[in-house]
Protein backbone atom coordinates (compact mmCIF):
# COMPACT_ATOMS: atom_id res chain seq x y z
CA UNK A 1 0.00 0.00 0.00
CA UNK A 2 1.79 3.19 -1.07
CA UNK A 3 0.18 5.60 1.36
CA UNK A 4 3.04 8.53 0.65
CA UNK A 5 1.69 8.53 -2.95
CA UNK A 6 -1.79 9.18 -1.56
CA UNK A 7 -0.57 11.96 0.91
CA UNK A 8 1.36 13.15 -2.01
CA UNK A 9 -1.38 13.73 -4.46
CA UNK A 10 -3.39 15.07 -1.53
CA UNK A 11 -0.73 17.86 -0.53
CA UNK A 12 -0.44 18.72 -3.94
CA UNK A 13 -4.24 18.97 -4.58
CA UNK A 14 -4.28 21.14 -1.31
CA UNK A 15 -1.81 23.15 -2.96
CA UNK A 16 -3.47 24.12 -5.69
CA UNK A 17 -6.79 24.81 -3.84
CA UNK A 18 -5.07 27.07 -1.50
CA UNK A 19 -3.11 28.40 -4.08
CA UNK A 20 -5.70 29.51 -6.56
CA UNK A 21 -8.11 31.06 -3.37
CA UNK A 22 -5.30 33.45 -2.08
CA UNK A 23 -4.56 34.37 -5.77
CA UNK A 24 -8.33 35.54 -5.69
CA UNK A 25 -8.34 37.24 -2.10
CA UNK A 26 -5.21 39.50 -3.37
CA UNK A 27 -6.71 40.26 -6.46
CA UNK A 28 -10.35 40.67 -4.87
CA UNK A 29 -9.80 42.18 -1.28
CA UNK A 30 -13.38 43.81 -1.44
CA UNK A 31 -15.03 40.97 -2.86
CA UNK A 32 -18.39 40.28 -1.87
CA UNK A 33 -18.23 36.28 -2.59
CA UNK A 34 -18.64 36.28 -5.77
CA UNK A 35 -15.37 34.98 -6.75
CA UNK A 36 -15.13 33.11 -4.17
CA UNK A 37 -18.47 31.43 -5.32
CA UNK A 38 -17.08 31.10 -8.36
CA UNK A 39 -14.31 29.30 -7.28
CA UNK A 40 -16.29 27.10 -4.72
CA UNK A 41 -18.59 26.13 -7.49
CA UNK A 42 -15.76 25.11 -10.02
CA UNK A 43 -14.44 23.01 -7.53
CA UNK A 44 -17.89 20.91 -6.97
CA UNK A 45 -16.65 19.45 -10.44
CA UNK A 46 -12.52 18.68 -9.59
CA UNK A 47 -11.21 15.74 -9.10
CA UNK A 48 -7.80 15.38 -10.17
CA UNK A 49 -5.87 18.63 -12.25
CA UNK A 50 -3.22 17.22 -14.43
CA UNK A 51 -3.17 13.86 -16.44
CA UNK A 52 -0.65 12.50 -14.97
CA UNK A 53 -2.00 12.43 -11.67
CA UNK A 54 -5.98 10.88 -12.72
CA UNK A 55 -3.75 8.00 -14.16
CA UNK A 56 -1.95 7.65 -10.33
CA UNK A 57 -5.82 7.91 -9.10
CA UNK A 58 -7.03 5.45 -11.48
CA UNK A 59 -4.01 2.74 -10.67
CA UNK A 60 -5.14 3.40 -7.52
CA UNK A 61 -5.69 0.03 -5.06
CA UNK A 62 -8.83 0.22 -3.29
CA UNK A 63 -8.04 1.45 0.06
CA UNK A 64 -5.56 4.37 -1.80
CA UNK A 65 -8.69 5.63 -3.60
CA UNK A 66 -10.51 6.08 -0.79
CA UNK A 67 -8.37 8.05 1.61
CA UNK A 68 -7.59 9.58 -1.67
CA UNK A 69 -11.41 10.81 -2.22
CA UNK A 70 -12.24 11.45 1.38
CA UNK A 71 -9.44 13.71 1.68
CA UNK A 72 -10.57 15.63 -1.51
CA UNK A 73 -13.98 15.68 -0.20
CA UNK A 74 -13.04 17.01 3.41
CA UNK A 75 -10.97 19.78 1.14
CA UNK A 76 -14.24 20.41 -0.76
CA UNK A 77 -15.95 20.57 2.70
CA UNK A 78 -13.92 22.79 4.18
CA UNK A 79 -14.19 25.29 1.23
CA UNK A 80 -18.02 25.30 1.25
CA UNK A 81 -17.67 25.99 5.17
CA UNK A 82 -15.27 28.99 4.79
CA UNK A 83 -17.55 30.53 2.54
CA UNK A 84 -20.83 30.02 4.42
CA UNK A 85 -19.10 31.60 7.39
CA UNK A 86 -17.43 34.69 5.46
CA UNK A 87 -20.42 35.56 3.36
CA UNK A 88 -23.77 34.80 5.45
CA UNK A 89 -25.34 37.69 3.00
CA UNK A 90 -23.94 35.90 -0.79
CA UNK A 91 -26.93 35.67 -2.78
CA UNK A 92 -25.16 32.08 -3.35
CA UNK A 93 -25.41 31.28 0.27
CA UNK A 94 -28.43 28.19 -0.30
CA UNK A 95 -26.80 26.99 -3.50
CA UNK A 96 -23.05 26.85 -1.32
CA UNK A 97 -24.81 25.48 1.66
CA UNK A 98 -26.59 22.93 -0.81
CA UNK A 99 -22.63 21.86 -2.03
CA UNK A 100 -21.86 21.53 1.69
CA UNK A 101 -24.42 18.93 2.45
CA UNK A 102 -24.34 17.23 -0.76
CA UNK A 103 -22.66 13.70 -0.84
CA UNK A 104 -20.24 15.28 -2.74
CA UNK A 105 -18.62 17.43 0.18
CA UNK A 106 -19.21 14.50 2.61
CA UNK A 107 -15.74 13.20 3.88
CA UNK A 108 -16.32 9.47 5.25
CA UNK A 109 -13.79 10.96 8.39
CA UNK A 110 -11.32 8.49 7.42
CA UNK A 111 -8.77 8.85 10.27
CA UNK A 112 -4.78 9.13 9.74
CA UNK A 113 -3.86 5.91 11.59
CA UNK A 114 -5.82 2.64 10.37
CA UNK A 115 -4.80 -1.15 11.85
CA UNK A 116 -2.92 -2.41 10.04
CA UNK A 117 -4.16 -5.91 9.47
CA UNK A 118 -7.44 -4.43 8.40
CA UNK A 119 -5.29 -1.74 5.17
CA UNK A 120 -4.09 -4.98 3.94
CA UNK A 121 -7.82 -6.78 3.38
CA UNK A 122 -9.11 -3.56 1.96
CA UNK A 123 -5.85 -2.84 0.05
CA UNK A 124 -5.98 -6.46 -1.41
CA UNK A 125 -10.27 -6.26 -2.43
CA UNK A 126 -11.10 -5.58 -5.85
CA UNK A 127 -11.41 -2.19 -7.03
CA UNK A 128 -13.76 -2.64 -9.77
CA UNK A 129 -16.41 -4.93 -10.84
CA UNK A 130 -17.60 -5.60 -7.28
CA UNK A 131 -19.93 -3.77 -5.24
CA UNK A 132 -19.58 -6.38 -2.55
CA UNK A 133 -15.59 -5.47 -1.87
CA UNK A 134 -16.85 -1.86 -1.80
CA UNK A 135 -19.54 -2.76 0.88
CA UNK A 136 -17.23 -4.67 3.38
CA UNK A 137 -14.46 -2.13 2.79
CA UNK A 138 -16.79 0.12 4.35
CA UNK A 139 -17.70 -2.09 7.04
CA UNK A 140 -13.79 -2.37 7.42
CA UNK A 141 -12.70 1.47 7.96
CA UNK A 142 -12.50 3.39 10.71
CA UNK A 143 -14.11 6.75 11.43
CA UNK A 144 -12.98 9.47 13.19
CA UNK A 145 -16.30 10.35 14.67
CA UNK A 146 -15.68 13.41 16.78
CA UNK A 147 -14.36 15.00 12.98
CA UNK A 148 -18.10 13.88 11.75
CA UNK A 149 -20.10 14.94 14.96
CA UNK A 150 -18.26 18.68 14.16
CA UNK A 151 -19.56 18.02 10.63
CA UNK A 152 -22.63 17.09 11.08
CA UNK A 153 -23.46 19.92 13.67
CA UNK A 154 -22.32 22.06 11.74
CA UNK A 155 -24.83 21.49 8.73
CA UNK A 156 -27.51 21.40 11.09
CA UNK A 157 -26.64 24.80 12.66
CA UNK A 158 -26.52 26.22 9.13
CA UNK A 159 -29.80 25.20 8.50
CA UNK A 160 -31.36 25.77 11.70
CA UNK A 161 -30.40 29.05 11.26
CA UNK A 162 -32.57 30.16 8.45
CA UNK A 163 -35.59 27.67 9.81
CA UNK A 164 -35.46 30.15 12.65
CA UNK A 165 -35.49 33.09 10.48
CA UNK A 166 -37.85 35.40 9.47
CA UNK A 167 -37.26 33.68 5.56
CA UNK A 168 -40.06 32.88 3.10
CA UNK A 169 -41.73 29.08 3.72
CA UNK A 170 -40.51 27.78 0.25
CA UNK A 171 -37.14 28.83 1.31
CA UNK A 172 -37.30 27.13 4.74
CA UNK A 173 -39.09 24.20 3.09
CA UNK A 174 -36.00 23.76 0.63
CA UNK A 175 -33.10 23.78 3.48
CA UNK A 176 -35.31 21.86 5.45
CA UNK A 177 -35.27 19.16 2.33
CA UNK A 178 -31.43 19.23 2.15
CA UNK A 179 -31.02 18.57 5.47
CA UNK A 180 -33.12 15.57 5.48
CA UNK A 181 -31.36 14.46 2.06
CA UNK A 182 -27.97 14.79 3.89
CA UNK A 183 -28.93 12.26 6.72
CA UNK A 184 -30.83 10.25 4.72
CA UNK A 185 -28.26 9.53 2.27
CA UNK A 186 -26.00 8.90 4.80
CA UNK A 187 -28.30 6.06 6.54
CA UNK A 188 -29.20 4.64 2.89
CA UNK A 189 -24.67 4.08 2.58
CA UNK A 190 -25.26 2.79 5.64
CA UNK A 191 -27.95 0.38 4.99
CA UNK A 192 -26.36 -0.60 1.63
CA UNK A 193 -23.23 -1.62 3.03
CA UNK A 194 -24.98 -4.78 5.34
CA UNK A 195 -25.17 -7.88 4.57
CA UNK A 196 -28.83 -9.64 4.29
CA UNK A 197 -29.84 -13.39 3.88
CA UNK A 198 -32.93 -14.16 2.28
CA UNK A 199 -33.28 -16.38 4.86
CA UNK A 200 -33.09 -13.96 7.51
CA UNK A 201 -36.33 -11.74 5.95
CA UNK A 202 -38.66 -11.75 9.31
CA UNK A 203 -35.50 -10.29 11.41
CA UNK A 204 -34.68 -7.80 8.30
CA UNK A 205 -38.06 -6.50 7.92
CA UNK A 206 -38.04 -5.67 11.90
CA UNK A 207 -34.93 -4.49 11.33
CA UNK A 208 -35.89 -1.51 8.66
CA UNK A 209 -38.70 -0.74 10.48
CA UNK A 210 -36.86 0.53 13.55
CA UNK A 211 -34.07 1.89 11.49
CA UNK A 212 -35.98 3.65 9.44
CA UNK A 213 -38.67 5.18 11.70
CA UNK A 214 -36.72 8.53 12.71
CA UNK A 215 -36.92 9.24 9.19
CA UNK A 216 -40.33 8.79 8.44
CA UNK A 217 -41.60 10.52 11.84
CA UNK A 218 -39.01 13.40 10.61
CA UNK A 219 -41.11 13.46 7.04
CA UNK A 220 -44.54 13.69 9.03
CA UNK A 221 -43.23 16.56 11.29
CA UNK A 222 -42.47 18.46 7.66
CA UNK A 223 -45.42 17.87 6.53
CA UNK A 224 -47.25 19.02 9.36
CA UNK A 225 -44.69 21.95 9.95
CA UNK A 226 -45.43 23.15 6.09
CA UNK A 227 -48.36 21.46 4.34
CA UNK A 228 -48.90 24.06 2.02
CA UNK A 229 -45.47 23.02 0.16
CA UNK A 230 -46.08 20.68 -3.14
CA UNK A 231 -42.58 20.79 -3.42
CA UNK A 232 -42.30 19.01 -0.25
CA UNK A 233 -45.19 16.58 -1.21
CA UNK A 234 -42.77 15.89 -4.11
CA UNK A 235 -39.56 15.19 -2.26
CA UNK A 236 -41.88 13.19 0.23
CA UNK A 237 -43.09 10.83 -2.57
CA UNK A 238 -39.69 10.68 -3.59
CA UNK A 239 -38.27 9.45 -0.47
CA UNK A 240 -40.78 7.13 -0.17
CA UNK A 241 -40.09 5.64 -3.94
CA UNK A 242 -36.79 5.17 -3.02
CA UNK A 243 -37.16 3.06 -0.52
CA UNK A 244 -39.53 0.59 -2.46
CA UNK A 245 -36.64 0.09 -4.06
CA UNK A 246 -34.88 -1.68 -1.12
CA UNK A 247 -37.82 -2.40 1.10
CA UNK A 248 -41.59 -2.35 -0.76
CA UNK A 249 -42.84 -3.67 2.30
CA UNK A 250 -41.68 -0.81 4.51
CA UNK A 251 -42.67 2.09 1.77
CA UNK A 252 -45.84 0.66 1.40
CA UNK A 253 -46.07 1.05 5.33
CA UNK A 254 -45.20 4.50 5.41
CA UNK A 255 -46.85 5.03 2.35
CA UNK A 256 -50.41 3.61 4.02
CA UNK A 257 -49.78 5.39 6.89
CA UNK A 258 -49.48 8.51 5.17
CA UNK A 259 -52.65 8.23 3.36
CA UNK A 260 -54.64 7.16 6.33
CA UNK A 261 -53.60 10.08 8.43
CA UNK A 262 -54.23 12.38 5.47
CA UNK A 263 -57.53 11.31 4.98
CA UNK A 264 -58.77 11.07 8.82
CA UNK A 265 -57.46 15.13 9.47
CA UNK A 266 -59.42 17.44 7.28
CA UNK A 267 -57.01 20.17 8.03
CA UNK A 268 -54.21 18.53 7.17
CA UNK A 269 -56.08 17.18 3.62
CA UNK A 270 -57.48 20.45 2.29
CA UNK A 271 -53.68 21.91 2.35
CA UNK A 272 -52.58 21.93 -0.78
CA UNK A 273 -48.73 20.22 -0.34
CA UNK A 274 -51.09 17.94 1.69
CA UNK A 275 -53.51 17.69 -1.41
CA UNK A 276 -51.16 17.14 -3.74
CA UNK A 277 -49.13 14.59 -1.51
CA UNK A 278 -52.37 12.43 -1.32
CA UNK A 279 -52.97 12.80 -4.97
CA UNK A 280 -49.52 11.29 -5.92
CA UNK A 281 -48.87 8.57 -3.18
CA UNK A 282 -52.62 7.05 -4.10
CA UNK A 283 -51.26 7.43 -7.68
CA UNK A 284 -48.16 5.73 -7.02
CA UNK A 285 -50.09 3.35 -5.24
CA UNK A 286 -52.12 2.43 -8.27
CA UNK A 287 -48.94 2.09 -10.47
CA UNK A 288 -47.64 -0.85 -8.42
CA UNK A 289 -50.70 -2.47 -8.26
CA UNK A 290 -50.75 -2.65 -11.95
CA UNK A 291 -46.99 -3.56 -12.69
CA UNK A 292 -47.46 -6.21 -9.97
CA UNK A 293 -50.35 -7.82 -11.68
CA UNK A 294 -48.72 -7.62 -15.32
CA UNK A 295 -47.34 -10.66 -16.47
CA UNK A 296 -43.44 -11.04 -17.70
CA UNK A 297 -44.86 -12.33 -21.37
CA UNK A 298 -45.94 -8.89 -21.66
CA UNK A 299 -44.19 -5.72 -23.18
CA UNK A 300 -43.33 -3.74 -20.38
CA UNK A 301 -44.31 0.28 -20.56
CA UNK A 302 -42.47 2.79 -20.38
CA UNK A 303 -42.33 6.26 -21.40
CA UNK A 304 -40.84 9.59 -20.50
CA UNK A 305 -38.84 12.68 -21.74
CA UNK A 306 -35.09 11.96 -21.42
CA UNK A 307 -32.15 13.79 -20.06
CA UNK A 308 -31.60 15.83 -23.56
CA UNK A 309 -35.03 16.77 -23.68
CA UNK A 310 -35.72 13.91 -26.20
CA UNK A 311 -39.33 11.68 -25.41
CA UNK A 312 -38.47 8.17 -25.22
CA UNK A 313 -41.66 5.56 -25.65
CA UNK A 314 -40.41 1.77 -25.63
CA UNK A 315 -44.01 0.54 -27.60
CA UNK A 316 -42.68 2.41 -30.66
CA UNK A 317 -39.20 0.67 -30.34
CA UNK A 318 -40.31 -2.85 -31.11
CA UNK A 319 -37.87 -4.56 -33.45
CA UNK A 320 -35.14 -3.36 -30.98
CA UNK A 321 -33.21 -5.44 -28.45
CA UNK A 322 -32.91 -2.88 -25.28
CA UNK A 323 -30.69 -3.23 -22.62
CA UNK A 324 -32.23 -1.09 -19.49
CA UNK A 325 -29.08 -0.12 -17.13
CA UNK A 326 -30.45 0.52 -14.35
CA UNK A 327 -27.70 2.89 -12.14
CA UNK A 328 -26.95 5.70 -9.88
CA UNK A 329 -24.29 8.26 -9.51
CA UNK A 330 -23.82 7.00 -5.41
CA UNK A 331 -22.78 3.64 -7.37
CA UNK A 332 -19.32 3.38 -8.80
CA UNK A 333 -19.45 0.07 -10.52
CA UNK A 334 -22.39 1.60 -12.19
CA UNK A 335 -19.75 4.40 -14.09
CA UNK A 336 -16.54 1.81 -14.18
CA UNK A 337 -19.35 -0.36 -16.13
CA UNK A 338 -19.79 2.80 -19.36
CA UNK A 339 -17.07 1.96 -20.78
CA UNK A 340 -17.71 -1.04 -21.55
CA UNK A 341 -21.53 -0.59 -22.34
CA UNK A 342 -20.27 2.37 -24.59
CA UNK A 343 -18.28 0.02 -26.87
CA UNK A 344 -21.13 -2.74 -27.02
CA UNK A 345 -23.49 0.14 -28.00
CA UNK A 346 -21.50 1.64 -30.72
CA UNK A 347 -20.92 -2.24 -31.78
CA UNK A 348 -24.74 -2.82 -32.23
CA UNK A 349 -26.21 0.01 -32.40
CA UNK A 350 -26.60 -0.15 -36.13
CA UNK A 351 -27.94 -3.88 -36.03
CA UNK A 352 -30.86 -2.95 -33.25
CA UNK A 353 -29.72 -2.57 -30.27
CA UNK A 354 -30.28 0.48 -28.06
CA UNK A 355 -30.05 1.15 -24.69
CA UNK A 356 -31.89 3.31 -22.20
CA UNK A 357 -30.41 4.48 -19.06
CA UNK A 358 -32.76 5.06 -15.68
CA UNK A 359 -30.78 6.86 -12.89
CA UNK A 360 -31.75 6.89 -9.69
CA UNK A 361 -31.13 10.27 -8.66
CA UNK A 362 -32.52 13.70 -8.72
CA UNK A 363 -32.03 17.20 -10.03
CA UNK A 364 -29.43 17.98 -7.43
CA UNK A 365 -27.35 15.56 -9.33
CA UNK A 366 -27.94 16.73 -13.16
CA UNK A 367 -24.39 18.52 -13.48
CA UNK A 368 -22.51 14.82 -11.85
CA UNK A 369 -24.51 12.82 -14.51
CA UNK A 370 -23.68 15.02 -17.20
CA UNK A 371 -20.08 14.79 -16.56
CA UNK A 372 -20.34 10.91 -15.87
CA UNK A 373 -21.92 10.52 -19.53
CA UNK A 374 -19.62 12.89 -20.78
CA UNK A 375 -16.61 11.27 -19.60
CA UNK A 376 -18.12 7.57 -20.99
CA UNK A 377 -18.93 9.30 -24.15
CA UNK A 378 -22.73 7.44 -23.22
CA UNK A 379 -24.99 9.12 -25.61
CA UNK A 380 -27.91 6.69 -25.34
CA UNK A 381 -31.19 8.19 -23.57
CA UNK A 382 -30.94 8.87 -19.53
CA UNK A 383 -34.05 9.25 -16.95
CA UNK A 384 -33.50 11.04 -14.42
CA UNK A 385 -36.11 9.08 -11.75
CA UNK A 386 -35.90 11.57 -9.24
CA UNK A 387 -36.35 14.32 -11.48
CA UNK A 388 -38.55 17.17 -11.34
CA UNK A 389 -40.33 15.96 -14.46
CA UNK A 390 -40.26 12.28 -13.10
CA UNK A 391 -44.07 11.28 -13.40
CA UNK A 392 -42.88 7.91 -11.94
CA UNK A 393 -39.50 5.91 -9.99
CA UNK A 394 -39.06 3.06 -12.44
CA UNK A 395 -36.04 1.73 -9.70
CA UNK A 396 -39.00 2.10 -6.66
CA UNK A 397 -41.99 0.47 -9.35
CA UNK A 398 -39.25 -2.31 -10.48
CA UNK A 399 -38.33 -2.85 -7.18
CA UNK A 400 -34.57 -2.48 -7.95
CA UNK A 401 -32.77 -3.59 -4.94
CA UNK A 402 -29.42 -4.08 -6.05
CA UNK A 403 -27.09 -1.81 -8.18
CA UNK A 404 -26.08 -2.03 -10.93
CA UNK A 405 -29.08 -4.16 -12.47
CA UNK A 406 -29.19 -4.79 -16.41
CA UNK A 407 -32.32 -5.71 -17.93
CA UNK A 408 -32.44 -7.08 -21.89
CA UNK A 409 -35.68 -6.55 -23.59
CA UNK A 410 -36.35 -8.90 -27.08
CA UNK A 411 -37.85 -7.60 -29.98
CA UNK A 412 -41.47 -7.40 -28.36
CA UNK A 413 -40.18 -5.40 -25.36
CA UNK A 414 -40.53 -8.47 -23.17
CA UNK A 415 -37.85 -9.26 -20.32
CA UNK A 416 -35.90 -11.76 -21.11
CA UNK A 417 -32.59 -11.67 -19.50
CA UNK A 418 -32.94 -9.73 -15.97
CA UNK A 419 -29.96 -10.54 -13.98
CA UNK A 420 -26.67 -9.53 -16.66
CA UNK A 421 -23.09 -9.93 -16.31
CA UNK A 422 -20.87 -7.61 -18.52
CA UNK A 423 -19.21 -10.62 -19.53
CA UNK A 424 -22.17 -12.15 -20.61
CA UNK A 425 -24.12 -9.02 -22.52
CA UNK A 426 -22.37 -9.13 -26.16
CA UNK A 427 -23.47 -13.16 -26.77
CA UNK A 428 -27.29 -12.45 -25.18
CA UNK A 429 -27.31 -9.15 -27.62
CA UNK A 430 -26.12 -11.30 -30.50
CA UNK A 431 -28.68 -14.59 -29.70
CA UNK A 432 -31.76 -12.11 -29.46
CA UNK A 433 -30.38 -10.18 -32.54
CA UNK A 434 -30.23 -13.15 -34.22
CA UNK A 435 -26.68 -12.88 -35.47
Amino acid sequence: MNIMKIKINYIFTILYIGLISNIYAQNNPESNGQKDWEYLNQMKNFFCKAPEECNEVDNMNLLEYLIYVDKLYASRSKLAEDFLDKYPDNPHYDEALQLFLSSYFAPRFIPEKIDKEKAEIISKLPRKGDTNAWAKAYRLLPVDEKAKKRWLNKGKGYVNKILNSNAPDERKVKIAILLFNRDYILASNNYAYLIKDSNEQDYWDSFEKFYWESMQLRLEELRDTYPDSVTLAKFIQAILDDIRGFSPKLAKDYTDRFIFELEKNNLLSNRKGTEALHLGLANNLKAIEAWEKNSTNKPIEMAFTAFDGKYVDLSKMKGKVILIDFWSTRCPPCIAAMPQLKAIYDKYKEKGFEIIGVAADGDKSRDNIKKILNKANADWPQYLDGGKDATVSYHSLYQIKVLPTMWLLDTEGKIVENKIELSQLESLIRKYLEL
